[in-house]
């Protein structure tokens, strides 16, 4: 019954997922320098093999800003709206969020390209305030020309569908056996990927509860040795309810725990209001025993 369930939830996941990859490149701006690292391991009487000398070479707003982005677009649209699959780079993806992961995606390289055109502007101030920065550790050979900095920053946005059976190629094997022993090895591999995706969508609901649970409950309260008392921001609700709006896109083989879940996200705890919660002590304690109801449901043997 498991395998018959498990092939189903492949199906499933082929007709309504791709896979995204999303690559966002920059400079390299670290070097060694070999140099300064035999200098510092004589004066210090160390070990060359244990003595190294980094330097970073850009050292402006410009590059931090650029650096920045890709942090937010790793923790944000890619984080959202996809679940880890192969490898750190392609991810699954619910074909009926792909607009939404691509709006949303959009503002961030919008965001990345304007700084890159500052780069662009400002290159050959960015590159005096390195040679200021580095002093005697500036070496001209640790830098491409300007145009190759700039370009060396990029943001690609790849999709491929999952490919359902590569067994049939003569390449794989010479008998019916060992391809039918591939294809168990990569239905379990798939079913491994299908594992680890479900168990990031269910830490990730777990851990946005927690944190709704211990704000609120937080709120209004001073921390031992404290002179101010806690509170929470306005984008908590915001990313409670982007979770409960995405929840089901991500939920990909309609597990039931996370359909009540999500069910009871959009029922429950969507469309609060930030201040309302802040000046209604009761609401804030009924919010927090209703997110704890229902992360007790999920916790409770999520993968039985």
């Amino acid at each position: 019954m498991k395998t018959q369930q498990n092939n189903l939830n492949n199906v499933r996941i082929q007709d309504s997922c791709l896979l995204v990859k999303v690559t966002v490149k920059k400079f390299g701006n670290s070097r060694q320098d070999k140099e300064a690292s035999l200098k510092a391991a004589d004066d210090h009487n160390a070990s060359t093999d244990v003595v190294k000398v980094n330097k970073k070479l850009l050292n402006s707003p410009v590059i931090s800003a650029l650096s920045k982005v890709q942090g937010q677009i790793t923790n944000g649209p890619v984080s959202v709206f996809t679940l880890p699959w192969e490898d750190k780079s392609w991810r699954l993806i619910q074909r009926n969020v792909i607009q939404r992961f691509e709006e949303n995606l959009k503002d961030h390289i919008d965001k990345f390209e304007e700084y890159k055109s500052e780069l662009e502007k400002d290159i050959d101030k960015v590159l005096e305030r390195a040679r200021r920065d580095l002093g005697d550790l500036f070496r001209e050979s640790d830098f491409p020309s300007k145009q190759e900095i700039v370009d060396a920053y990029s943001i690609s946005v790849e999709y491929r569908g999952l490919s359902r059976d590569n067994t049939n190629d003569v390449r794989f094997g010479p008998s019916a056996e060992w391809v039918q022993a591939q294809q168990e090895q990569a239905e379990k591999l798939t079913e491994q990927r299908i594992q680890r995706s479900l168990e990031t969508v269910h830490n990730t609901v777990i851990d946005s509860l927690d944190h709704l649970i211990d704000r609120l409950n937080a709120h209004g309260v001073k921390k031992a040795g404290g002179t101010r008392k806690q509170s929470f921001n306005d984008s908590m609700i915001d990313q409670l309810n982007t979770l409960a709006e995405i929840l089901p896109s991500l939920n990909i083989t309609g597990d039931a725990r996370l359909t009540r879940a999500s069910n009871e996200l959009l029922t429950k705890l969507s469309g609060l209001d930030p201040n309302e919660l802040r000046e209604n002590k009761s609401l804030r304690e009924s919010v927090a025993k209703t997110a704890e109801q229902i992360k007790d449901d999920l916790t409770g043997g999520f993968f039985d």
